[in-house]
């Protein structure tokens, strides 16, 4: 019994390092990542550390598990969106979703935002659905301040943060395709240019 518990041990942690996560990324670029950078250590500095108060500011598009093996693949399938055209993100003002309880910077759900992220949805359905069960496409186009507690900590961030409201555009030139081992830091990007 020994020898077999410790054989599957032995193989689970091989297959959690053959699985990886993955993120299909927008990432702003500066003057506006350091600003939303800057939104996060204010968080840091007044309510403390929370998870994803110190993560890199960006706009998921997707995310999902994967087998390693499949690597190659995803990138040709990706790499299929460099034929797009640049877009715009118009960031609208702090925000909230009350139920995950997460203080964000909430995104113009604009029809170009919209028709890109469908159709990054329909490729990935159409080219990953016999390798990757489960793909979250975002439906809500955001940029994460932080999680906090609970909702009462949530209308405290919101009334301070509202306090000195932001907004702003950028021009989505690139994205970024992201991947880690399991509940580890991000260690793989690449680069997905658009066209002009």
């Amino acid at each position: 019994m020994v020898v077999f518990f410790s054989v599957f041990i032995i193989f689970y942690i091989k297959m959690k390092q053959l699985i990886r996560e993955y993120t299909l990324r927008i990432v702003p670029p500066n003057p506006i990542y350091e600003h939303v950078l800057g939104l996060k250590g204010k968080f840091r500095d007044i309510f403390g550390k929370y998870q994803y108060s110190s993560s890199k500011p960006h706009v998921t598009m997707a995310l999902f598990r994967m087998e390693t093996k499949y690597e190659e693949r995803l990138v040709n399938i990706v790499t299929k969106l460099s034929k797009e055209k640049y877009f715009t993100v118009d960031i609208l003002g702090i925000n909230a979703f009350y139920n995950a309880h997460v203080l964000l910077l909430e995104i113009d759900n604009s029809k170009d935002i919209s028709e890109f992220f469908h159709k990054t949805s329909a490729l990935f359905n159409e080219e990953l659905n016999d390798v990757v069960p489960k793909i979250f496409i975002s439906k809500s186009p955001h940029m994460t301040i932080s999680k906090v507690k609970n909702k009462a900590m949530l209308d405290d961030c919101l009334e301070l943060f509202k306090k000195q409201p932001y907004s702003n555009s950028f021009i989505v030139k690139e994205l970024i395709l992201t991947s880690r081992r399991l509940n580890q830091t991000w260690d793989w990007e690449l680069s997905i240019p658009l066209s002009e």
